[in-house]
């Protein structure tokens, strides 16, 4: 395809505004990038608070790893379940990162001779955090969009 008398090659997918948007729409690409950019923060963040107590491991995983989930979430309709299963995994392991038990439950289990499912365990430690699952965060903030343009009546047409 040429264009303004440039060559254009096509390519699976293009970055626009730090989205990245495939031929498919699939967000695949988009929330895997998200995902790993808030896996690297993560393990920043937990190497920077060892030592420190859950809540404050707590308030640091949000601050620093939860902005790369949730970045134009919001906007994105109809990601493919892997796309979304993707962001809910690295949230699940910012949780087990900020209550401390990537290392010591992990150990305790295989002393006790198995671990528990990756999800129950994921499950028990949102609740002890008092964080919302990852589809209910998502649905909250997709909320918080709609009022927040329902009530400014912010963009207009």
């Amino acid at each position: 395809c040429i264009m303004d008398g440039q060559d254009i090659k096509p390519t699976a997918f293009i970055k626009i505004l730090g989205v990245h948007i495939d031929e498919q729409l699939t967000w695949a690409q988009h929330n895997a990038k998200a995902a790993g950019k808030a896996d690297r923060a993560r393990m920043g963040a937990a190497r920077a608070t060892r030592g420190l107590s859950q809540n404050d491991r707590a308030y640091y995983a949000r601050a620093l790893a939860h902005p790369y989930l949730d970045y134009c979430q919001s906007a994105l309709v109809g990601p493919t379940r892997a796309a979304e299963e993707s962001l809910g995994r690295a949230y699940n392991r910012t949780a087990r990162m900020a209550a401390n038990i990537d290392i010591e439950a992990a150990t305790q289990w295989r002393r006790r001779g198995g671990a528990p499912d990756q999800a129950d365990r994921s499950a028990v430690t949102l609740a002890e955090l008092g964080w919302p699952t990852w589809q209910r965060r998502r649905a909250a903030t997709r909320a918080a969009w709609v009022s927040k343009i329902w009530h400014t009546e912010q963009p207009r047409r």
